[in-house]
């Protein structure tokens, strides 16, 4: 099967925007860069077709700022201190720098598990298997990412089907029991799947020694792009500071930065086409 210039363009649109997402900081970057994650999924309908691939993506955000914000307790603004201490580790506070850098590293990951999720879920998993070949990426990788994106909607049946079979049954399958029933044939069957895809592969003439000896110019070309790019973003203007105080330059320098960085993520998913289910 075919890429197609719309799957290409869904595609390309979710790996720079995840990109771009991962390599800024700047709090302008990461706004604009969730919101156009937001539209991409949109476009590609990720909340019909993949409504828990949407809800993993915030939740894996609200852990990342919980979890900063209790376990990180430096910085010079205190907003809260317990009245307590804990032997070897001091005394449990909240800060506003933690809460910072929580919320930024967050929705950095929110957003480049949305962009990920839209990118795939709307390119068949042939059409995809097909374009990792063309770039050049070794046969065996562009078969593992084939299988998986493709196993991924039959495990997520699963999943719904045990956990309906265990609800007639009378399970509640939101408590650790429930939960552990699910899970231990879940695993189970996801293993004889890719069993059976092995011996698939294997009858196929395909092994572990199927490989390519080089890689073309343009995937080197690509990496060196992408080393620049981070140099640029880690290294120039506009990059925020969250300890010991948070410093966030918005000068129109940095601003600039911002806007040349986002250029080429807001171009692909402006010309990306709406989809529906």
């Amino acid at each position: 099967m075919k890429l197609g210039s719309a799957n290409a363009l869904r595609l390309t649109a979710g790996v720079a925007l995840a990109a771009t997402a991962m390599l800024l900081t700047h709090p302008a970057s990461v706004v604009a860069s969730l919101l156009l994650a937001l539209v991409l999924a949109w476009r590609v309908d990720l909340f019909a077709r993949a409504r828990a691939l949407a809800v993993a993506a915030g939740t894996i955000g609200l852990a990342v700022l919980a979890l900063n914000a209790a376990f990180a307790w430096q910085g010079a603004r205190v907003l809260w201190e317990a009245p307590f201490r804990i032997t070897w580790l001091g005394r449990p506070r909240l800060t506003l720098e933690a809460m910072a850098w929580g919320a930024t590293a967050g929705v950095q990951l929110t957003t480049t598990v949305l962009a990920l999720a839209a990118a795939t879920v709307a390119v068949p998993p042939e059409a995809l298997n097909r374009a990792m070949e063309r770039l050049g990426l070794p046969p065996s990788l562009a078969r593992a990412g084939g299988l998986a994106l493709r196993l991924v909607p039959d495990t997520a049946q699963d999943a719904r089907s045990m956990r309906e079979a265990l609800r007639t049954r009378g399970v509640d399958t939101s408590t650790i029991r429930g939960a552990t029933q699910t899970l231990v044939p879940l695993t189970a069957r996801s293993l004889d799947r890719a069993a059976v895809a092995e011996e698939a592969l294997l009858v196929r003439g395909y092994d572990a020694d199927d490989r390519r000896t080089g890689w073309p110019p343009a995937a080197y070309l690509a990496l060196a792009a992408a080393t620049v790019a981070g140099l640029v973003a880690f290294l120039g203007p506009g990059r925020p500071s969250f300890y010991p105080t948070v410093s966030l330059p918005l000068d129109p320098a940095s601003l600039a930065l911002v806007g040349l960085a986002l250029a080429i993520p807001v171009f692909l998913v402006g010309r990306v086409p709406r989809c529906s289910n």
